[in-house]
């Protein structure tokens, strides 16, 4: 397994415990993020010595609801990803597919998938089935808060040790979207990128879903994928 991956998925893996506070949730993100923007610029600077990591179309197949692709789309591009959806795969689900470096675009897989996974399990407890319409209001406004922290998170963020300022980060986002774009445009992708798109929705349980959003452990369980391309 590729080393910086393993240590990502301890990180992912620290509020497993159903006693892990928020904030202990929260922090095993950051440091997460951290460690990947670190070896990120580590592999940028190193990049005359080595051989730098490879690009990778990675694809999950999970749940295509809108407010999936939201979450994915959020996610994507707190991992340094670029996301895109594709074919249908039966009624509700769909392809995924994350663009960058391969340790990026697998954690990036995990963790949407995760927090999918999350959010219809609490749908399921509150209104038995995963396409009601108050489970649909509910999950849009989680997505919704997870895409605000997510812009907070990318905001504040830091590579782990290190003293750089959040603006050497910011242009770690730039040249990552530079070469995903490149890399889809070489490979001559066709995208379908998700759209925002005024929704309606149940008051109560959109309000419902956004304070469970804000509950989530970005960082938390992420359980053992045998099947992942973890190199």
């Amino acid at each position: 397994m590729n080393p910086i991956l393993e240590k990502v998925k301890k990180l992912l893996a620290l509020a497993n415990d159903a006693g892990a506070s928020e904030g202990e949730r929260d922090n095993a993100l950051r440091m997460a993020h951290g460690l990947l923007a670190k070896h990120n610029l580590d592999m940028a600077d190193l990049q005359k010595h080595l051989q730098q990591e490879g690009r990778e179309d990675y694809c999950n197949e999970t749940f295509g609801m809108v407010w999936c692709r939201r979450v994915s789309a959020a996610v994507a591009k707190l991992f340094f990803c670029k996301y895109y959806y594709g074919r249908k795969i039966n009624g509700t689900k769909i392809k995924h597919h994350f663009v960058g470096k391969a340790s990026n675009a697998a954690t990036a897989a995990l963790m949407a998938e995760y927090i999918i996974s999350s959010i219809l399990s609490e749908c399921r407890k509150r209104w038995k089935h995963n396409l009601a319409p108050e489970s649909r209001s509910f999950a849009l406004g989680a997505a919704r808060v997870i895409n605000e922290r997510v812009d907070v998170m990318i905001a504040e963020a830091k590579p782990e040790g290190s003293a750089s300022t959040s603006l050497i980060v910011q242009n770690l986002y730039k040249t990552e979207a530079e070469a995903n774009e490149e890399f889809i445009k070489a490979a001559g992708t066709s995208l379908t990128s998700t759209k925002v798109r005024q929704t309606s929705f149940i008051g109560s349980a959109y309000a419902a879903g956004k304070a469970h959003g804000q509950t989530i452990g970005l960082n938390t369980q992420v359980a053992n994928k045998d099947h992942l391309r973890l190199k």
